[in-house]
């Protein structure tokens, strides 16, 4: 190993179980997102799923004390994450 480089920890019992369990809910989302398309347009799901999120992030950042970010390039970058994640790969 060169100087400079580090080696990653490695991932125990815990790691794996959390790593599994991450892996079972992600997926589980995808079957559910596809019924409810078919039941919603799907503006509605995204729509639906963006103002759930937001408001879990406010309720974090409100139990934190801490304020929304004033950045306008912080603002950028979110919306950037929002097309990319959100608006694009439902057209």
């Amino acid at each position: 190993m060169t100087q400079g480089q580090t080696t990653a920890p490695a991932m125990g019992a815990v790691d794996w179980g959390a790593l599994l369990l991450l892996s079972g809910l992600w997926s589980c989302s995808f079957f559910f997102y596809k019924v409810l398309v078919g039941a919603m347009p799907p503006f509605t799901v995204v729509f639906g799923r963006v103002l759930i999120a937001s408001l879990v992030l406010c309720l974090v950042l409100r139990m934190r004390r801490e304020a929304l970010p004033r950045d306008p390039a912080q603002w950028r970058a979110f919306l950037t994450m929002g097309l990319l994640n959100n608006v694009i790969p439902s057209r």
